[in-house]
């Protein structure tokens, strides 16, 4: 009698191994004793299916970044499609002369738990945008916004009447002032914990008007410590300087041989044109012969 009880198990279990060929099958167990004999009799259920893939999803990329991953079972035909938890990874920031670069990481866990991952790149990340709204002290100590844009280091004319230092910078030419006073000049916003580096300098010719500002903090910074020989560090290039205005900022500067820091180039007077000192911290140091505000070489009036 017990053998044929235990031939009668053992048949069951082949059976529920046989079902359970091709996925995981997860089993619920009961049972009850026979007294009589001992024997403990159970009785098996299925619980759920655990499906077997065996291998990576087929993942669908869609243009908006967005990613499904279809999991199909090789066991049986069941399939089920699901949405991906998606993460840009920026691998280089863009800035303004170039653009940044990065990739989407898809995430995704399957029934059973276990987690995949794929991912779609390189994508380039447009410049930023050099169109900008920035505040600046006026003369009275009032707090005026304006739209801008910012210096970012490849210019050489400057022909907007609005422009702004919003982050250190360095520009190898020589700036020039393209804008007549009549038109408002060029206007350059030194914005605070931020510093041009432009060593050749800029020019601001006759009749070119440029004017200086600075934030509340007062430490957006403009270093000028190379202008080639007869250039003024601001102003004329060799030739007298415009209009030019400082009201703020914090601004170190130097003279080409023969030329002032901040005024005209070689052997040239300021003629008729103003240069104002309205705030901000100034150092100023002319070329050999020239004065550090006002004339070039034999012409060094202040």
């Amino acid at each position: 009698m017990k053998k044929e009880i235990k031939k009668k198990v053992l048949a069951a279990l082949l059976t529920i191994v046989a079902l359970a060929a091709g996925h995981t099958s997860v089993w619920a167990t009961t049972g009850t004793a026979d007294t009589s004999t001992g024997i403990w009799y159970r009785a098996f259920e299925t619980s759920h299916d655990a499906h077997t893939y065996g291998v990576e999803p087929t993942w669908a990329w869609h243009n908006d970044g967005e990613c499904d991953a279809t999991f199909n079972c090789t066991g049986c035909s069941f399939s089920e499609t699901k949405a991906c938890t998606v993460t840009e990874v920026v691998t280089e920031e863009p800035t303004y002369t170039s653009v940044g670069s990065m990739y989407y990481q898809a995430n995704v866990t399957d029934s059973n738990g276990k987690e995949y991952s794929d991912w779609m790149g390189p994508v380039g990340i447009p410049m930023k945008s050099r169109d900008v709204k920035v505040s600046y002290v006026k003369l009275d100590g009032a707090v005026k916004t304006v739209s801008a844009t910012v210096l970012a280091g490849d210019e050489v004319e400057l022909t907007k009447e609005w422009y702004a230092v919003v982050e250190d910078v360095s520009n190898p030419n020589r700036l020039v002032v393209n804008r007549t006073l009549a038109d408002g000049g060029v206007n350059i916003i030194l914005c605070d914990n931020a510093t041009l580096t432009n060593n050749l300098g800029i020019t601001v010719a006759d009749s070119k008007a440029l004017t200086v500002w600075g934030q509340s903090g007062g430490t957006g910074s403009w270093k000028i410590s190379g202008p080639e020989e007869d250039y003024a560090g601001i102003g004329g290039s060799p030739s007298p300087c415009g209009n030019i205005t400082i009201n703020g900022g914090n601004i170190e500067v130097f003279g080409g041989n023969n030329s002032a820091a901040i005024g005209a180039g070689s052997y040239r007077e300021n003629d008729n044109n103003v240069i104002t000192i309205n705030g901000g911290v100034i150092k100023a140091t002319g070329g050999t012969y020239g004065a550090g505000i006002g004339g070039g070489y034999s012409r060094s009036s202040y």
